[in-house]
Order: structure tokens, then C-alpha cells, then sequence
């Protein structure tokens, strides 16, 4: 894949003289905080019918806080809120947002209707796949279970030590008459020793059971990853709704969406070689969904991928 060599000067890096300067040791990270692609951000504001360049003052009560509460409204899509479709503890809050206010519109127009009936059914699907995934759980442990059972039969039908039937008798045939009247050895029978044998076994290939609430969970992220292959930003996913979409408020995008948050890279370079410089070697990520062949970018490694190329640096590389 693409990779790019990013070189940083540290010279001056702080503004106040009675600031230290900043210095690393060879097997530190870098903490880059990336920026959107501005398509992706435009495209955003103009799913929600919002100016870029108009500027709004935003005072967060709950939840994490912007890095200013004055900005414009382009600069809060490319700074600050994570436009990649993705789940959050197992839920898509943006589409559960989206179903609310389909749902309490005053809008009567068919495109409306059919907006909800379509968000309804998605959200469904979600829950669905986790009623599906425990079904087939329980199959699952139903058809091993039998096999046990079956297994466990075949090898009583088997005889004694790994003896045919008729070959076990006449085993005991045999020991009976040369016992000549002898008590018999006190020992477990072998059909109980047969018995103990498949105790430990199964004791031992023991696999505890998912718990149902587990399986349910699974199931339903699953049915998340399905829409965000689909879908894979933000914009992506309220073009499926545009009636729906108009009507959230950038109050709504900021309470739903996650933050951006830094990404970390080794850094490549070495302290005592290079101290007032600072390398990355870090690859353009992108990941084609074979189900859908849609592409999702890494924020980041676009971002300095687009960084170095605005500024002039080096041509890209394959590895």
C-alpha cells in the first residue's frame, strides 16, 4: 500500500521562551489528531441544509468538549466529529436519532412514510440478527449434544476393550472357566470403567456455553458492520433518508457522533541522531468490504497523506 515519510522540525515548536522544548526517546508515539476530508465535511452540511461558513457558538452540557465552543460550522464537521458510520457499545445512535424523529414528524407526505417505514425496518434487521444468532446458538448446541449421545452409544455397542460384541463374551467365557470356583477380583466392571472414561472425556472437551446476552450482541453487531460496509460515512448513510435527514439539528449530530480522537504512531526516527526531528513512516490505509466493494479510509493516514502532498513533500511509495 501507499506510505509516506513525514519528517517534522521541532526547532521553535514552543511559542513561549520559558517553555521547554519539546523532545522524545527512540520508541515513543506520535499523538496526531487528524482532520476530515472537506468533501466528506461539505457533504455533510449539505445533507443537513447548513451553511460551512456560518458561525455558531456550541455549549456542551453532557458529553465531551469541543476544542473551542466558537467556530465555523465547516471547521465543527472537519475538526471535531468523527464522520465514519461506525458502532458505539453495540448501536448506531445516529439512526436511532434518525428513527425518532421520523416518527414524531408532522410530515404526512409519502416520502415521509415511506423514510420511516424504512428506518423501522433497518432497525429491526438489527434486532432480528440477534434473535437469529441466539436461534442458531441454541441449534448449534442441540446438534453437538446429539452427537454425543450418538457417540456415546456406538462406543457401548463397541464392546470391551475395543472388542466385537461376540469377541467380549467369549472373552468372559473363557476367564469364567478357569476362574474354577475362585472368588472374582474385586475391580470395576468394565462397562463402568467405560463410563468413568466418557466422564473425564467430556469433562475435558468442556466448552462453556456464550452466555444468550452475548450471542444476541453478536448477532446485532454483525447486522451493524452490514450497514456500515454499506454506508461508510455519515453523509453516505443520510443520503438514504433526505426527507429524514433535513430535520436533524446540528444539536442532534453533536450529541450522537463521536469525537475525533488522536491516532498514535511509532516514531521512526532516533532520539540521539536526529533530536530536533522528528520521522514517521506511516502507510495510506484503506480497506475494501468485499461484500459491497465500497472503500473506507483511515482519517488520519489520508490526512497526512494529503498533508504531505499540499505542502510539497515526497512522492508516494508502495511497500
Amino acid at each position: 500500500r501507499s506510505t509516506r515519510y513525514l519528517e517534522f522540525d521541532l526547532e521553535g515548536i514552543s511559542k513561549e521562551a520559558s517553555a521547554p522544548d519539546l523532545v522524545y526517546e527512540t520508541g515513543d508515539h506520535a499523538r496526531m489528531l487528524p482532520v476530515n476530508d472537506a468533501d466528506v465535511a461539505l457533504a455533510m452540511c449539505k445533507r443537513l441544509g447548513l451553511n460551512p461558513q456560518q458561525w455558531v457558538q456550541v455549549t456542551v452540557e453532557d458529553g465531551p468538549a469541543l476544542s473551542t465552543p466558537t467556530m465555523r460550522v465547516g471547521d465543527l464537521f472537519a475538526l471535531e466529529m468523527d464522520l465514519a458510520t461506525q458502532q458505539e457499545d453495540g448501536n448506531l445512535p445516529l439512526l436511532k436519532r434518525l428513527v425518532e424523529l421520523a416518527r414524531f414528524s408532522d410530515d404526512e407526505s409519502e416520502e415521509s412514510k415511506a423514510e420511516l417505514a424504512r428506518l423501522e425496518m433497518t432497525t429491526e434487521r438489527m434486532m432480528d440478527a440477534g434473535d437469529l444468532a441466539k436461534i442458531e446458538a441454541e441449534k448449534a448446541k442441540e446438534d453437538e449434544e446429539r452427537k454425543d449421545k450418538l457417540s456415546g452409544g456406538l462406543d457401548q455397542v463397541g464392546g470391551l476393550g475395543g472388542m466385537g460384541m461376540d469377541e467380549g463374551v467369549k472373552g468372559i467365557a473363557e476367564a469364567m472357566k478357569h476362574s474354577s470356583g475362585r472368588a472374582a477380583a474385586r475391580r470395576p466392571s468394565s462397562s463402568s470403567v467405560m463410563s468413568i472414561d466418557a466422564e473425564h472425556n467430556a469433562k475435558d472437551n468442556i466448552v462453556e456455553a456464550p452466555s444468550e446476552a452475548l450471542v444476541r450482541e453478536e448477532g446485532k453487531k454483525k447486522a451493524i458492520a452490514t450497514i456500515t460496509e454499506h454506508y461508510v460515512t455519515v453523509p453516505d448513510l443520510l443520503e438514504q433518508f433526505p426527507v429524514t435527514a433535513s430535520k436533524l439539528s446540528l444539536a442532534d449530530c453533536i450529541e450522537t457522533l463521536p469525537r475525533l480522537k488522536p491516532r498514535h504512531y511509532s516514531i521512526a526516527s532516533s532520539s540521539e541522531m536526529y533530536p530536533r526531528k522528528l520521522q514517521l513512516s506511516v502507510g495510506k490505509l484503506t480497506i475494501t468490504h468485499k461484500s459491497t466493494g465500497n472503500s473506507r479510509k483511515g482519517v488520519c493516514s489520508h490526512f497526512l497523506a494529503r498533508t504531505t502532498t499540499d505542502v510539497g513533500g515526497l512522492a508516494e511509495t508502495t511497500d
